[in-house]
């Protein structure tokens, strides 16, 4: 089952290029696997960790969520461990539901990334969710999704 992202909307991102390339926030989410939020890189690049949070415009009851890496053939930017949050109110988040590690993604090739970021969830219904990237897969620090 795959929640319709037509309500979504962007609460907050740490971090997005803006100048450079289109990495906004909103793409993170915007079902299109060749579109991607990228950490600021031109001119600056914030430190880790990098969050986006996500309004689902209503309750949802969650079970899991896929991450998709960039499907450029770049593994720049792509997220090594995570946590997820759940929130009804988009002010208290509690502890993550969700957290770990997507390992080995820049070595595995784009096809095999999106299979391994699979992940599921515990607890629910959320109304808001938010993602805190905590330490990128790369060296250079950035973040993309």
């Amino acid at each position: 089952f795959t929640l319709p992202n037509t309500n979504w909307k962007l609460k907050l991102v740490d971090s997005e290029e803006t100048v450079a390339t289109d990495g906004r926030g909103v793409n993170g989410f915007d079902g299109a696997t060749g579109t991607i939020w990228h950490t600021q890189f031109l001119n600056g690049s914030p430190p880790p960790p990098h969050e986006i949070q996500i309004d689902l415009g209503g309750s949802a009851n969650l079970n899991g969520f896929v991450y998709v890496p960039r499907q450029d053939g770049s593994p720049n930017g792509w997220i090594g461990q995570y946590e997820f949050y759940v929130s009804t109110d988009g002010v208290n988040w509690g502890s993550p539901v969700a957290a770990g590690t997507f390992w080995g993604l820049p070595s595995m090739g784009p096809q095999s990334a999106a299979r391994q970021g699979q992940t599921s969830l515990r607890d629910g219904p959320p109304h808001r969710w938010k993602r805190t990237a905590y330490r990128p897969s790369n060296r250079q620090g950035q973040q993309s999704a």
